[in-house]
């Protein structure tokens, strides 16, 4: 939303992140300073979801993607990726 509200893009189709995931690219969803857009992550996907009408599949592979590219051990990421899972009860593959 950043992109948005900063006058870089006019609209969020703009980014072209369909496009992005379809071409194999690891995009991620993350929040541009909340105090100063006073937009918090959730609002970041819950824009960019309604705009692309995405579900599940989608949240699951943005978290995939997120968890791949945080500077995180391997051991920290299977244990982000099975709390997620436990809590969201969406199964990661």
């Amino acid at each position: 939303l950043s992109n948005l509200l900063a006058g870089f893009i006019s609209a969020l189709e703009d980014l072209r992140l369909d496009e992005l995931l379809r071409a194999g690219v690891c995009v991620s969803i993350n929040s541009d300073d909340p105090a100063l857009f006073r937009k918090e992550l959730a609002d970041n996907f819950q824009a960019v979801f309604d705009v692309y009408n995405w579900g599940e599949a989608e949240l699951v592979q943005f978290t995939k993607h997120a968890l791949a590219s945080a500077h995180m051990t391997a051991q920290e990421r299977a244990a982000c990726l099975q709390l997620f899972s436990n809590k969201s009860g969406l199964a990661l593959g």
